[in-house]
């Protein structure tokens, strides 16, 4: 969730991940949603399947910023550069259960 007082202090992202856990089936850990936007062309985004600890969101993300950084061209969004393959590849590689 956006947290008003690290946006301010100058913070980006300004997310308290702390506030963000989700409890599936007893299982407590993050749900990772990937290429949404706001803006005039809003972009829903979409939910890599499963749950996942701290430690694999920090890789996920890791792999967020190594696609942007190779595919990202002349100021391009994330969610310009999440293509459906690419989605799908990071999908395989964290939610070993996805089926795309």
């Amino acid at each position: 969730y956006l947290e008003p007082e690290l946006f301010f202090a100058g913070t980006r992202p300004a997310i308290n991940v702390g506030i963000s856990v989700s409890r599936v089936g007893g299982k407590a850990g993050y749900r990772v949603l990937l290429g949404g936007k706001l803006g005039r062309h809003p972009r829903l985004a979409q939910e890599l399947p499963g749950i996942y600890g701290e430690d694999q969101v920090i890789d996920i993300v890791r792999a967020c910023v190594a696609l942007y950084k190779e595919k990202s061209r002349g100021g391009r969004r994330f969610a310009e550069v999440l293509d459906d393959r690419s989605f799908e590849d990071l999908a395989r590689r964290f939610a070993p259960d996805f089926s795309g």
